[in-house]
């Protein structure tokens, strides 16, 4: 995670918007314009400061995820960043399966979708959508049939 301050705020979105195109695919990035938490690895006069973070997550190789933090860092060097791999196998106990957050899918499977959100809540969403939008309109994202 890297975060800039308030005053570097238009320069850091320039370069979100410049660099993480040029990402590879494994990789996925969160943005959020956020005031910074009093956390331990955030220093002290940066703590509750407003800014803008960029979380770059992946799966991929570990090489091309440090380089794209690299070129980022070194473009415009942040206020402050905290980072580490994140234990995948501790937290899978904890896991509702083959779930995900369905605004990080590349793609959008239907099977995928459905795991994300459980069963349950999907067919509870579908029935929602068949009387709101029952031709289906809004499909251009990750899809639920209407009911």
């Amino acid at each position: 995670m890297l975060f800039w301050g308030a005053d570097q705020a238009g320069d850091a979105l320039r370069l979100i918007g410049a660099e993480v195109p040029t990402f590879p695919r494994s990789l996925n990035v969160v943005t959020a314009a956020t005031s910074a938490p009093p956390a331990p690895f955030v220093p002290q006069e940066h703590r509750f400061q407003p800014g803008l973070f960029l979380m770059i997550v992946g799966f991929g190789d570990p090489v091309a995820h440090a380089a794209a933090l690299a070129r980022m860092r070194t473009a415009l060097p942040p206020r402050f960043e905290h980072g580490g791999p994140m234990p995948y196998v501790a937290l899978q106990p904890h896991s509702r399966g083959p779930a995900t957050y369905v605004t990080a899918m590349a793609e959008y499977e239907d099977h995928r979708i459905r795991a994300a959100y459980g069963d349950e809540k999907y067919e509870r969403l579908a029935r929602i959508k068949g009387r709101y939008d029952p031709g289906n309109v809004f499909h251009r994202n990750a899809n639920i049939e209407p009911a």
